[in-house]
Order: structure tokens, then sequence, then C-alpha cells
């Protein structure tokens, strides 16, 4: 998942902080751009295991647009948490 190299920002903190800039909602493409400008090693699959894990904490809910395109948002606890 990693190469060695150490970013000040984790990359799920990044990704809430792309969702709360969004109003809680995002498309996993434009996501994977915003990524790969800080995380240079990120690739589609990388984003689909991290997405997985936060959605299993309950961070967020990503759901099916078309085949290739997934919406994610932040569930309705975080969002009034970090929408404050």
């Amino acid at each position: 998942m990693d190469n060695g190299i150490w970013h000040a920002t984790p990359t799920l903190d990044s990704i809430i902080f792309a969702l709360k800039k969004n109003k809680g909602v995002i498309v996993d493409q434009e996501l994977l751009k915003i990524l790969k400008n800080e995380y240079d090693y990120i690739n589609k699959k990388e984003l689909q295991e991290l997405l997985l894990k936060m959605e299993v904490l309950g961070i967020i809910h990503v759901s099916r647009i078309v085949k290739n395109k997934n919406r994610i948002e932040l569930t309705e606890k975080y969002k009034r948490e970090l929408m404050k």
C-alpha cells in the first residue's frame, strides 16, 4: 500500500478533507485525481481498499452510479460532526 514515503497527512484524513471540501459527497474518479496530487503511489485499487476500510468503520457510504463510477459520501453521523 505504501512505498516507504511518510506524508504529513494520512490518506484517510485526506479523503475526509476532500469530502468535507465537497460538502460531504464526491465521485471516486475525482477523489483519485485529488489524492494523486499528494500521494503519487495511489491507484484505483489502493483507493478501493481505503474506501472499503472507511465504509466498514462507518465513516462513509459508497454507492454505484454507473459501471465504473462510484459516489462516496460521509455518513450522517460524520457529516454532522465535520460540517459544524
